[in-house]
């Protein structure tokens, strides 16, 4: 029997369901595999060498077997690297904000902004946030990303609030392990305290998958969030878990169509019909919908004759700077 063919029957194996009580469950693995001699000839090497494979699998859906490689060695090392100056880039402050509006699709008028993470190293090397967001969640350093982006959004809610710029609303990204950590929860408190911030000028989007984790642990965080002004918006709506029972369980007030439902709405009949009718749902249960990746002229004129509520894209604006966000702000608003 191969290795392949062992690992093929050990996962076969452990994914069979098994009862506790009245309930069902299903276990999953994920398998790393390095080979004497061909990798090493050393027990901790090896050993070493078998568990990258293994985040291999787990990285690629897990329920699988990966076999290392030198490949892997070098993503490994890379990683690592990014690692080492993401850390650097935290305690010097090198990460900064930058701003995308979001507009009211009545008025066309910015209303809010959504605050995204940007790093860019000392060589003018631009780390991508889907690259430095991974490892940062694999490290523990999202926790520390997350307080540094709740820091500077408010501190720039507080800024434009001295610049006669006093209803913008700032979102922010929070990912599940952000969410449910106790000590950013009582960072973010304390920073709009700290700032004077009104908690309905801060949106927190989140996406499905944190409701597949503790729905009830969520659901009490948001709420004691609620008693600031804190509202919440799902973001990504219909990419990945959708189930409409958490849209009825949960106190939410905004939905995002994920972007993939509108970037073929001209030329996909069911992917129009899938936009409309998110809009549709969020409308009936009382929230505002709000449509990203707006990139044409179609693409608005569809959404806003289905009365979608707000929107964002690089067709209305790309992410900014603060400064431009005042500027395009105060101008948008110099007639109100």
């Amino acid at each position: 029997m191969t290795i392949k063919q062992v690992c093929q029957d050990l996962l076969t194996l452990i994914k069979q369901p098994y009862l506790i009580g009245s309930r069902q469950y299903v276990v999953t693995s994920s398998i790393g595999i390095s080979l004497f001699p061909h990798d090493d000839d050393n027990a901790n090497a090896l050993i070493r060498k078998a568990d990258l494979a293994m985040y291999q699998s787990k990285s690629l859906g897990k329920n699988s077997f990966h076999f290392y490689s030198q490949a892997l060695e070098k993503e490994a090392l890379a990683q690592l690297a990014i690692e080492q100056s993401l850390r650097m880039a935290i305690e010097d402050s090198t990460l900064h904000l930058v701003y995308q509006p979001k507009v009211d699709l009545l008025t066309m008028k910015i209303v809010s902004v959504e605050a995204l993470c940007r790093w860019v190293q000392e060589d003018g090397t631009v780390i991508s946030p889907d690259v430095f967001i991974s490892i940062a969640e694999q490290t523990g350093l999202i926790i520390d990303i997350g307080c540094f982006v709740i820091s500077k959004a408010c501190l720039q809610l507080a800024e434009w609030r001295k610049a006669g710029i006093t209803e913008l609303a700032i979102s922010i990204n929070l990912s599940c392990i952000e969410f449910q950590n106790e000590a950013l929860i009582t960072h973010l408190i304390d920073t709009l305290t700290l700032n004077q911030i009104e908690g309905k000028y801060l949106i927190i989007e989140l996406t499905e998958s944190i409701f597949m984790e503790d729905k009830f642990n969520v659901k009490n965080i948001m709420l004691r969030l609620n008693q600031y002004g804190i509202t919440f918006a799902l973001d990504d709506f219909g990419k990945g878990y959708s189930s409409f029972s958490y849209l009825q369980f949960l106190p939410l007030h905004y939905l995002k169509i994920d972007k993939a439902f509108l970037q073929d709405v001209e030329s996909n009949p069911s992917s129009a019909a899938i936009a409309k009718t998110i809009i549709d749902i969020g409308h009936n249960l009382g929230l505002k919908v709000i449509a990203e990746g707006i990139e044409d002229q179609f693409m608005l004129d569809y959404i806003k004759a289905y009365q979608c509520d707000l929107a964002q894209g690089f067709f209305l604006y790309k992410p900014m700077l603060p400064e431009c966000i005042a500027s395009l702000y105060l101008d948008d608003h110099a007639l109100d």
